[in-house]
């Protein structure tokens, strides 16, 4: 295994000939893997490694970090100062990781690439910690490292303008954010209070035949996406939802007009009609074939037609009574001031329902002469419907009744009960937020009572902002004060009466309380109103306002509700158009600040030009396509993403939520399931595809093609040769280094993989708490495959916002890689890497090992992967050392493929055994936690930085060295890494020893 870097030098000007070209069209995951490793073979040259080592599969060796942000990155960069002083560095492959891991993987590759040819031996030979005092660009790295340890906020000050960046960038955000948010969800207000008052509160007069035309085309679609006589792409639940629920739910609105108006006196017509539908369902829909199927004796067609008849007409009228008793309780409430509200409110859910449970009588009749493929189908409509009612009915109450609930509350409450109550919703709201999974990326969410807060408090919230908006629409559209009635004659000549000769007399009047005090002569002097009876006199108010036309004049500052309502749907539009959903995240202020530390500090000082305002410099990013160049010495990079499916079709995807997506230098996207590589084949993920039997779709593209930019040459500045070749290969620019990085630890997403609820979802959107990044689906069309973001974002708002993130639509939401995979495992076993070395920094104080068990299972359930490790010694507690410590600080695990190869797994965990440098356990004496401190905990000082940095060292020294040889003088990999032993558990006393202790 010689390794010979004094024999490197620059490629000749035809070695990138042989260097195969970068991809320009989508791939399936066996060509994506056959791409990497011809590149790794070139890449391996480049180092001195043997291109090929006898094996077929490469003897490939991985390097997974995983995730835990600025603690797993410093941790790694110590596990890297091990590997180069071991001269194992060399050897790696893949680099794949993970969130934080990330953070130290873009700083290493970005290193190596901008060194050129011959990086990999300055980058070697300069992390190894007897260079520390030595002039060489890895040093000097590392000490930027340190000195940005508190990268968010470099300058630690109440005062600093680095802390007031953050809270300037995310107001600003948030602030734009919420415009769109709260004029969409006004507007859909605005609307319920302009149907309610031009159809329920005039009473407007809707013919029944409207209804019956709304119910016949739900009956008819119905039947022909049961029988896929349709497209498929209709049959599917987007397409029974338009072409069937909501045709039923706009025939239950019409009809709750109707009933309102006028009501049903005479159920036999209207239950002649409902017959005659569902004779017409039953027909196209072959039921009466499925009759004859199961029934082939003579009289069979007879029986069957009056079965059709009798079930038919059965059904329409279980319909029609509902109807009618739906109509009996409207009537109940006829007169009252909240009748047309209450009615708007509980009336579409309850026609929709009477509608349901026809169809069930309908099914139930039918019996066994309908296939159970046919009930279900209906039972998932069914479900739908149940769906579409309750949104109804949840939102029009909180509309409605919020404000009401709002003005009550805050007339009855004492200041300090006022100001409890608005503290205590604020507080839950806030602790909603820090109790969210995604901010403990990888690790297990706290019980007890912050666990309680974490489930409650977004609907809290979600109630109060809603009700909120909706008081503010109702006071922002009151029209002018009405003048009270006049109750009794008035004389202007009637001597004064002292105050205490008066009577009291209550009047109900339509169901409104009304208390008015006489004087002595009998003349008004005061009127009390109900706020009950006030509030719902004031939605009825506004009748004469509704139209711009019909205004009678005198509203102050608006002509009429149409409008108001039209200037809300406006401002949404608009906002949703111009503010981005990527940009205008907090995506930028995380990334930036990211690439400042990590990749900056990859850099010469004196090539580094900041703007001496910001110190941010544009050019220490690179496009992460770059490195797939014939010039990289340094491993295949593998970034880590999630992709977010949390409302994906792949019901054995339910717990995750989620699928993995990678950035590599050559392709981004993910793995469909719908090709030979066997990476899926137990489990056909089908998360982007066409799972009806269409072509199957490529789910990886081009990276150079993602985030697409077309390259230009600087016009100021003389173009070198090297520059020019780089040119002719970079004939595009894709998704830069930071982006991928800072994607790939996005842990607060209000979508976040496995721990995505929908409520937290709407909490985080409000709040703009999103790190994630919205890209161009791989898997879908190459106008979008290659944009930066959609340009218009209210749709994926909405799907952000309620937490129903898909592989189906144009662009896809992607998150920290920790939300599928922490450790990096994934993607490694996927290519059957022989030897992985795994190094976990993630948070788990408990050594609980959730991140590690969660992979392997994910491995032996998608790939057929069987992964043996003891790690008991790493949680074991050793005697007379303290509860925090371990046993051992890593394991050796083997690695059984599903084609019967063979690997092994070297786990590194960040772990405290005793042995560690007096520094580190000093550090630990004053920081219980360490090292599993927060990763909400992104400012780290110096003393903890170091002391993370010498104990990954430390680990990897340990694991790997430990008086072996380095690697280069093994005779082979096998030897090297067979040789290797983890801790076994002590042996089992004796059991008279047993019986004596």
């Amino acid at each position: 295994m010689e390794y010979d870097f004094g024999a490197m030098y620059p490629p000749a000007p035809n070695q990138s000939a042989d260097f195969p070209p970068a991809p320009n069209q989508s791939a399936d995951f066996l060509k994506v893997f056959d791409e990497e490793l011809q590149r790794i073979k070139a890449w391996r040259k480049n180092r001195g490694i043997p291109e090929n080592d006898g094996d077929p599969r490469l003897d490939l060796i991985g390097l997974a970090f995983s995730g835990g942000g600025i603690r797993s990155a410093t941790f790694n960069l110590g596990v890297l100062q091990a590997l180069a002083k071991l001269e194992i560095l060399r050897y790696v492959d893949y680099l794949s990781t993970v969130s934080g891991g990330g953070y130290i993987g873009g700083w290493l590759t970005g290193m190596i690439h901008r060194l050129g040819a011959g990086g990999m031996k300055e980058v070697e030979d300069g992390l190894d910690p007897g260079e520390v005092n030595k002039d060489n660009l890895p040093q000097k790295a590392i000490a930027h490292l340190r000195a940005f340890s508190n990268y968010l906020t470099p300058k630690v000050s109440a005062l600093s303008a680095d802390t007031w960046s953050l809270f300037s960038i995310w107001s600003r955000n948030t602030l734009l954010n919420l415009v769109t948010l709260v004029a969409g969800i006004a507007a859909l207000i605005l609307f319920g209070r302009l149907v309610g008052l031009t159809s329920m509160v005039t009473k407007w007069p809707a013919a029944l035949g409207w209804s019956w035309a709304a119910f016949a085309v739900a009956a008819v679609t119905l039947a022909l996406t049961l029988r896929v006589w349709l497209p498929r792409k209709y049959c599917k639940d987007s397409g029974v939802q338009r072409l069937v629920v909501l045709p039923a739910f706009a025939g239950a609105l019409l009809m709750t007009f109707a009933v309102y108006a006028c009501p049903i006196t005479d159920w036999v017509l209207p239950g002649i009609v409902l017959s005659v539908l569902f004779f017409v369902l039953q027909l196209l829909a072959g039921f009466w074939g499925w009759f004859l199927h199961h029934h082939q004796n003579k009289g069979a067609l007879v029986l069957d037609g009056l079965l059709q008849l009798s079930v038919a007409a059965v059904s329409g009228f279980v319909a029609s009574w509902l109807f009618y008793a739906v109509s009996f309780g409207v009537q109940h409430f006829n007169g009252l001031a909240f009748a047309p509200w209450l009615v708007l409110t509980v009336g579409p859910p309850a026609m929709l329902a009477a509608v349901s449970l026809g169809v069930i009588v309908n099914v139930g009749l039918m019996g066994r002469d309908i296939p159970d493929d046919t009930r279900e189908w209906l039972g998932r409509l069914g479900a739908w419907a149940m769906i579409y009612g309750a949104g109804w009915l949840l939102f029009f109450s909180v509309a409605f009744l919020g404000p009401l609930g709002l003005k009550a509350g805050w007339s009855a409450f004492a200041n300090w009960a006022k100001a409890t109550v608005t503290l205590a919703w604020v507080g839950t709201t806030m602790g909603s937020l820090l109790a969210a999974k995604g901010a403990k990326t990888g690790s297990d969410q706290g019980g007890g009572t912050m666990n309680l807060v974490a489930l409650a408090g977004p609907w809290v919230f979600l109630l109060g902002f809603v009700s909120l908006i909706g008081l503010g629409v109702h006071e922002l559209t009151l029209g002018p004060p009405m003048p009270p009635p006049a109750t009794g004659p008035t004389s202007a000549s009637a001597p004064a009466a002292p105050a205490l000769a008066s009577a009291t007399a209550k009047v109900t009047q339509s169901g409104s309380t009304i208390t008015v005090t006489f004087d002595s002569q009998g003349g008004p002097k005061k009127e009390e109103v109900s706020l009950w009876c006030r509030y719902w006199d004031e939605m009825q108010v506004q009748i004469p306002y509704i139209w711009p036309w019909k205004n009678p004049g005198g509203i102050s500052w608006y002509k009429g509700l149409l409008d108001v309502m039209l200037l809300a749907v406006a401002i949404a539009l608009l906002m949703a158009w111009r503010v981005d959903i990527n940009e205008f995240s907090l995506h930028h202020f995380y990334k930036n600040r990211l690439v400042r530390c990590y990749l900056g500090a990859s850099r010469e000082r004196k090539d580094r030009h900041a703007n001496p305002f910001t110190n941010f410099d544009l050019d220490d990013d690179f496009p992460l396509n770059h490195l797939d160049d014939p010039n990289f010495s340094g491993p295949f990079p593998i970034i880590n993403a999630t992709l977010n499916l949390s409302s994906g079709r792949n019901l054995a995807w339910q717990e995750r939520k989620g699928a993995s997506f990678i950035f590599t230098p050559v392709y981004s996207g993910y793995d469909t399931g719908r090709d030979d590589s066997g990476t899926s084949n137990s489990r056909r993920m089908r998360v982007g595809g066409d799972a009806d039997g269409g072509p199957p779709p490529a789910g990886y593209y081009p990276t150079q093609l993602v985030a697409k930019t077309e390259y230009k040459a600087e016009p100021d500045e003389p173009e070198t040769p090297a520059d020019a070749g780089a040119a002719a290969r970079f004939t595009n620019d894709g998704i830069m280094m930071g982006t991928t990085v800072a994607i790939s630890g996005a842990a607060a997403n209000p979508n976040q993989g496995y721990h995505t609820s929908t409520a937290v979802a709407f909490l985080m959107s409000v709040f703009d708490v999103r790190l994630g990044w919205w890209l161009g689906n791989p898997a879908g069309p190459d106008r979008t495959a290659s944009s930066n973001g959609p340009t218009f974002g209210l749709g994926y708002t909405l799907a952000e916002l309620f937490g129903t993130t898909s592989a189906d639509s144009a662009f896809v939401n992607l998150s920290d890689g920790g939300h599928f995979d922490n450790m990096g495992l994934y993607e490694l076993v996927r290519r059957k890497c022989r030897y992985i070395i795994l190094c976990d920094a993630e948070q788990d104080g408990d050594l609980h090992f959730g991140g590690l068990s969660t992979a392997i299972r994910m491995c032996r359930t998608d790939f057929g992967a069987k992964i043996d490790i003891n790690v008991s010694q790493l949680a074991r507690k050793p005697d007379n050392k303290p509860e925090s410590f371990s046993g051992c600080h890593y394991a050796i695990g083997d690695i059984t493929y599903a084609n019967k190869t063979t690997g092994r797994l070297v786990y590194l965990k960040s772990s405290l055994t005793g042995d560690e440098p007096a520094d580190v356990l000093g550090y630990h004496n004053q920081v219980a936690q360490f090292p599993h401190e927060s990763t909400a905990d992104q400012w780290f000082d110096e003393s903890q930085f170091e002391s993370y940095r010498a104990l990954g060292y430390h680990i990897a020294d340990k694991a790997l060295g430990d008086g072996r040889a380095p690697l280069s003088a093994a005779k082979t990999k096998q030897d090297f890494f067979g040789a290797l032993k983890g801790c076994v558990d002590p042996p089992k006393p004796a059991p008279d020893q047993a019986e004596q202790q």
